[in-house]
């Protein structure tokens, strides 16, 4: 191992945007990156990141014994040396014991904020209240993906670095839409709307479900890829059946090739009820999609994203307006070239050694 390291916290078996931020952190930071996980199946991107001198640390869960977990972290890094820097992905401060026990054996702490709010119960609430407090003493260095998401975690400075994407993978290609297309059944006349993200209710897949109900009575050749996994797949699969969806709204699960999907599209949803700074956004807008966004998502300067209220007719009559066959232009990337983002890291790393 070499002398100096750096240990990701928040990395689940989910594969979200955290997870894309931290996989592409781990396999282009010039500091040798490990990821701790809970999980013990296989997380996204494990053989890759294994691959490139990555290691993946396993301990149990936090919610299994809180002070198990605070005393496994502590009992790591005691062991390991090398970690030098901790960099920490919240989406809320609800659980901050990596920074608590890093900060108290005299590591450096990257606090990274990737959310705008969260689905809080009364106890979560107070100690995301608390902790919001304790955070801003003990981190090093406040990130946030967004400014918004910045203010919802820190109460002091922090560095907006906005997530990247590989523009490369994402931009269109035509023979990746007549690949996928083939692959899923669909016609050149068939109108794909995708949505990305993990199946939870702050993503409000429900409502484009509903909403899609509607866009059928006007075009019939409508197709939906909802596209990701979580604790609500099973009610989602519930509502499809119960609207007689099941031949236009597809639940595509975890996906790597989502690159190709995008492609493989007319139009990206995205009705979430909050956001970081939604890396599927930059996806969709780098391979040229036109996008369909809840105002409640931070704003991204785009010609192609038109932010709505969730109001159910609107989003039926502005989604049934895209014609297919648009000229697929992707938007400026640089700005959310991955390479302008680890750039941005590799300095944070520097100025804390």
């Amino acid at each position: 191992m070499s002398d100096i390291r750096v240990l990701h916290f928040g990395y689940s078996a989910n594969l979200g945007g955290v997870e894309t931020v931290i996989k592409n952190i781990a396999l282009n930071s010039h500091i040798p990156c490990d990821i701790l996980v809970t999980s013990q199946n296989e997380v996204p991107f494990e053989k890759e990141l294994i691959e490139n001198g990555c290691n993946i640390i396993r301990i149990p869960p936090r919610r299994e014994n809180p002070l198990a977990y605070k005393k496994n972290i502590k009992k790591l890094l005691i062991e390991h040396t090398e970690y030098k820097i901790i960099h920490v992905h919240l989406n809320t401060a609800s659980s901050i014991e990596p920074v608590i026990v890093a900060h108290s054996l005299g590591r450096k702490v990257v606090a990274h904020s990737h959310s705008t709010n969260a689905s809080f119960n009364k106890l979560t609430k107070v100690l995301h209240t608390v902790n919001k407090t304790r955070l801003s003493k003990l981190a090093d260095i406040g990130v946030a993906c967004s400014e918004q998401a910045g203010k919802y975690l820190f109460n002091k400075d922090f560095i907006v670095i906005p997530n990247g994407v590989d523009v490369d993978k994402f931009k269109y290609n035509k023979q990746n839409r007549a690949e996928i297309r083939k692959e899923l059944g669909f016609t050149d006349e068939d109108f794909v709307v995708i949505n990305v993200g993990m199946l939870y209710s702050v993503k409000n897949q429900v409502f484009l479900i509903d909403a899609f109900k509607d866009v059928l009575k006007t075009r019939q050749n409508a197709k939906l890829l909802l596209v990701g996994e979580g604790a609500d797949r099973e009610m989602l699969t519930n509502r499809i059946k119960a609207n007689g969806l099941e031949n236009s709204v597809t639940l595509m699960g975890k996906c790597l090739y989502v690159d190709k999907l995008y492609c493989g599209a007319d139009a990206f949803a995205l009705p979430s009820l909050f956001e970081g700074y939604p890396i599927t956004l930059i996806e969709a807008l780098v391979s040229g999609l036109k996008c369909l966004v809840s105002e409640n998502v931070p704003v991204v300067n785009s010609n192609n994203v038109e932010y709505l209220p969730l109001e159910h007719n609107l989003w039926v009559d502005k989604i049934c307006s895209i014609e297919i066959g648009y000229h697929r232009e992707a938007c400026d990337s640089s700005q959310y070239d991955v390479n302008s983002m680890i750039s941005k890291i590799n300095k944070l790393y520097d100025s804390l050694l």
